[in-house]
C-alpha cells in the first residue's frame, strides 16, 4: 500500500504471519484516503471470496490465505487493488464483497429490467445480484445490471445481451456486468464488463 507520503507498504504473502497453532494468520492493512493498495504476490486474490465487515474488508482465498484490510469501506472512495501485473478496480471488489445487507442495494444498483439472459449453460453458474443475493443460472435466465457472473469447474455459459452482444465465459470465471446502456438508433449505446478470473470470448452487438 502507498500511503499520502508516497512510501511504499505493499504486503509479500510470502512471509504472512501465523497464528497460534502454526497455520496461516490474517494478514493486516489498514487503507487510508487517495492510496491505492499495492499486493505483492497476490494472484490468488482473483479466485478469492470477499466480504463486507462493517467498513472492512475480508478477503480468503482458497488455500487458506486470509487479508484484512481495515476502513477499506470507509474512504470516499474504495480504492484499488494493485496485484501486480493485474488490478481490481475498487468499484469491483465492491461488488465482489456485495452490499451492506443482504436484500439492499448498494449505491448505483439499476432497475430491474433485464439486460440480457443465459442462452446456454452447461455444468454450474451463478448470478449474485446486488442485493446480495445469490441464484443459480440455467438456459433463458435474465441477468442484470450489477450481475457478478460466475461459473464453476467444468462449466461453461454463454450470455445474450439486449443489443445483440454475445458473451461466453470459461470454466472457474467471474464478472461484473458494470454497464449497458442501449437504444436502437441512439449514438450514445455503451457497455462495460470487468473480467475478474476465466476466459471469454466476446462478439460485439449494435453497441458497437
Amino acid at each position: 500500500m502507498v500511503d499520502g507520503s508516497g512510501r511504499d507498504l505493499s504486503v509479500d504473502f510470502e512471509s504472512a504471519s501465523t497464528d497460534d497453532n502454526g497455520g496461516a494468520g490474517i494478514e493486516v492493512l489498514t487503507a487510508t484516503s487517495g492510496a491505492g493498495i499495492v499486493l505483492t504476490d497476490g494472484d490468488w486474490i482473483l479466485r478469492a471470496s470477499f466480504d463486507r465487515l462493517g467498513h472492512d474488508l475480508m478477503i480468503e482465498g482458497r488455500g487458506g490465505e486470509r487479508l484484512l484490510i481495515r476502513d477499506y469501506f470507509a474512504q470516499n472512495e474504495t480504492p484499488d487493488l494493485d496485484l501486480g501485473g493485474a488490478t481490481l478496480g475498487g468499484h469491483v471488489v465492491a461488488r465482489l464483497a456485495g452490499p451492506m445487507a443482504e436484500g439492499f442495494a448498494q449505491s448505483g444498483a439499476s432497475d430491474a429490467s433485464p439486460i440480457g439472459a443465459i442462452g446456454d449453460v452447461s455444468g454450474e453458474a451463478w448470478a449474485t445480484r446486488v442485493d446480495g443475493s445469490r441464484v443459480p443460472l440455467g438456459n433463458g435466465d435474465e441477468v442484470f445490471l450489477g450481475d457478478v457472473v460466475e461459473t464453476g469447474g467444468g462449466s461453461a455459459l454463454n450470455i445474450t445481451f439486449v443489443d445483440g452482444t454475445s458473451l461466453s465465459l470459461s470454466d472457474d470465471a467471474r464478472m461484473v456486468i458494470d454497464e449497458m446502456v442501449y437504444s436502437p438508433g441512439s449514438a450514445d449505446n455503451s457497455a462495460s464488463f470487468s473480467m475478474v478470473q476465466g476466459l471469454f470470448v466476446l462478439v460485439s452487438g449494435d453497441v458497437a
